[in-house]
């Protein structure tokens, strides 16, 4: 039989603000290694290759030679 295990937590402010300040103060200083920070740039990488682009006014997908905010003057 097969019994799924719940999460710790169901949400992300699901802590009360004194426990979020004491792993603040728990994890200042830590460094990732070098191996780390390649794993998460290709993660990250990865993730932003594979969301879809902001359709533009003519319900396209492409946004080639779309510029967003305010224009420079």
């Amino acid at each position: 039989m097969n019994m799924i295990q719940p999460k710790k937590r169901l949400y992300r402010n699901d802590v009360s603000v004194e426990t979020r300040e004491k792993q603040s103060i728990a994890h200042q200083g830590r460094r990732h290694s070098a191996e780390t920070k390649r794993l998460i740039s290709q993660q990250l990488q990865k993730y932003w290759s594979s969301l879809p682009s902001k359709p533009t006014n003519n319900n396209t997908a492409s946004t080639i030679g779309t510029t967003y905010g305010k224009k420079g003057y």
